[in-house]
């Protein structure tokens, strides 16, 4: 419904809302989940199956100018792409008439979110200013749902390992996101447990779900873990 409702004060026909792990102090590289409306549901399957780690919005470039000004655009970053990148605008956006994107960074936490609008024709102020009216409500939204997380000594990717986690991902859906081996996700894993003093994988998400660590010794509990919908 929020997608509809931005389409429809825009005045544009097609949006997304991605799921990004974080990368700090930087923008995070590649989505993990996400949602579109005004396109057909295989656009989406094909973006993550072939195009996820091509997108331009998450190159170098794209990155830079989230973190300068909390928005991207398709039209601003082209000249700027590696092949790779531009083949992704080309191939994929050309089909669907998606060359044309404007998007928003919410910095939720360590999962952030992007809400992008896309379509042929190419955005003004106006509707950069509108995006980025709304983007604190929208941030603020994003994190009433996402886990909290620990203020604890882990690293970059041993979060973004229990974010994945806690969202109730499995080690093998995890390696696949990471482009890792599942053995190195059950070592980040090893060493996130240690470092936060739980003793269970469940109990571990349910901490970074909740920001409050367990008792050790006490039986995990099945509620406040946030999953992600199949």
């Amino acid at each position: 419904m929020t997608l509809a409702a931005l389409e429809e004060h825009l005045g544009h026909r097609q949006s997304a809302f991605m799921l990004a792990l974080a990368e700090p102090p930087r923008p995070g590289r590649r989505a993990y989940a996400g949602v579109t409306h005004g396109a057909p549901e295989h656009v989406l399957e094909e973006y993550f199956e072939r195009w996820a780690d091509r997108d331009a919005l998450a190159s170098e470039a794209g990155r830079a100018s989230y973190a300068s000004t909390g928005q991207a655009t398709i039209a601003e970053l082209y000249a700027r792409l590696e092949p790779q990148r531009r083949r992704f605008v080309d191939d994929f956006l050309r089909r669907g008439r998606q060359t044309n994107q404007l998007s928003q960074h919410l910095p939720a936490a360590w999962t952030e979110g992007y809400v992008t609008v896309m379509g042929p024709d190419e955005y003004d102020k106006r509707d950069a200013d509108i995006m980025r009216n709304l983007a604190p409500r929208l941030t603020e939204l994003l994190r009433s749902y996402l886990p909290r997380g620990l203020d604890r000594t882990l690293s970059t990717r041993e979060s973004q390992v229990v974010e994945l986690v806690a969202l109730g991902f499995s080690n093998r859906e995890i390696a696949g996101v990471l482009h890792v081996e599942e053995d190195t996700i059950k070592k980040h894993l090893s060493h996130a447990l240690a470092k936060t003093g739980v003793k269970h994988r469940s109990a571990l998400a349910v901490a970074w779900a909740t920001g409050r660590r367990m008792d050790v010794h006490s039986r995990p509990p099945t509620e406040g873990v946030v999953r992600r919908n199949d």
